[in-house]
């Protein structure tokens, strides 16, 4: 954890407050070390922030931003593929019925 604290990209990890990284679940540290558990909001529609709901620290609070951060989980943003609509039936061509012609009409 060296350097962390120094850190000048640390978010602020407040109730309330925006965090612009994706925690999304609990975050519990190795045993012996420190211990956060940390609530955040799904990411806002607006800026895609993330507000911290509740949080808690097993030693100094203080230290829960750089905490945040050196338990940063990376999510892999998998590629979804598009998914071809084979259900859907092609709208076939009505074909316009020719009128047949008839005797007055050969007669004009």
């Amino acid at each position: 954890m060296r350097d962390i604290e120094r850190r000048p990209s640390v978010p602020v990890a407040s109730v309330g407050g925006c965090v612009n990284i994706p925690v999304c679940r609990a975050v519990n540290a190795r045993p012996g070390q420190w211990t956060v558990d940390i609530q955040i909001s799904s990411p806002s529609s607006v800026d895609g922030s993330l507000n911290v709901v509740s949080w808690f620290c097993s030693r100094d609070a203080t230290s829960i931003n750089a905490l945040i951060l050196y338990f940063y989980l990376k999510k892999k943003k998998k590629k979804k593929k598009k998914k071809k609509n084979n259900n859907k039936k092609k709208k076939k061509k009505k074909k316009k019925k020719k009128k047949k012609k008839t005797k007055k009409d050969n007669n004009k």
